[in-house]
This record gives C-alpha cells, structure tokens and sequence, in this order.
C-alpha cells in the first residue's frame, strides 16, 4: 500500500465530492445527506490499494453511524480505522464549506495546518502556495482539492472579500 492516493483515486474522491455537495444543496444540509452520495458515488478510497467489497462496505457502514453521532469502528485495525476517521472528518469539513459558499462576499478558502500532526512541514508547503492568485494557501470556494491522506488533519478557514491579506 502506497501514502497517497492513486490518480485515478483522486478523480473519484473528487465526483463523489461533487455528487455529495449537489446532494447537500438539495437537502437539509445534514452532513449524512453529503455522506451517503460521497459514498454512493465511490468516494471511499484507501490510498493507493482496492478495498475488497466486505470490507468497503463494513468500512462505508462505521461512517454512516459515525455521522449520524454514534461511535463505531473500534474493533478495525488501526489503517481502517484511520481511513473512517478522515472519510467522517472530510464529511463534516464539506458539510460546513458548502454553509460557507452561501456567503456572496465568500472569496475563497485558506489551508490551515495543525502543527502538531505528523508530517506538518508537508502540508505547510500546501498552505503557503498561492495557486489561484488568491493568496497563500487560498482557494476559490467550488475548488476541489484532494490532498494527500498524511494532510488529514487540515482545516479549511472561510476568506471573505472584506478582509484584509
């Protein structure tokens, strides 16, 4: 197993965002209304390798109870457990994007990396690109950005047009 996500992993981490985000604007705006077309849409991928079916929908089933507030997963090995971890953590992360993007003076997002997970300089390279002309580590609000799984624990602070740098 590889540390990073296949290309076409990326691709489908992306759609399935894209699904989850259409799914999202047209519901309550729960984050399982995200979760369960991230998911149908083949969202879950572990980095670099296939989950056998079993296990994808063993995995797919500890998110869903894991967004809807109850705890679940203890009992996988540690990388599976990882893996839900970071699926619940992107969930509620778009969940609360896509709440964001319904402000007009919303200009984009800036990459926030907590310094205290492993591999932080990593990410840090991330946060201080400015890619779109928007500034270091900024985005523009419908961007998709799938970063490597060792960025797990980078948040994703709104940036509006009245701010300042």
């Amino acid at each position: 197993m590889e540390n990073n996500y296949t290309p076409q992993q990326i691709l489908s981490i992306r759609s399935a965002i894209r699904e989850g985000r259409r799914a999202l604007m047209q519901s309550d705006g729960h984050p399982r209304v995200f979760a369960s077309a991230f998911i149908r849409a083949g969202g879950l991928q572990l980095p670099g390798a296939e989950l056998d079916r079993e296990t994808r929908l063993r995995l797919e089933t500890h998110i869903m109870v894991n967004v809807n507030g109850r705890e679940s997963g203890g009992d996988e090995t540690p990388l599976h457990r990882a893996l839900i971890d970071r699926e619940v953590h992107r969930i509620f992360n778009e969940a609360d994007l896509l709440r964001a993007m319904m402000n007009p003076g919303l200009v984009g997002f800036r990459l926030v990396v907590d310094k205290t997970i492993p591999n932080w300089e990593f990410c840090e390279r991330y946060a201080a690109l400015d890619a779109f002309g928007l500034g270091p580590g900024v985005v523009p609000p419908h961007e998709i950005l799938v970063l490597p799984p060792c960025c797990d624990r980078v948040r994703w602070e709104a940036v509006y047009e009245n701010e300042d740098g």
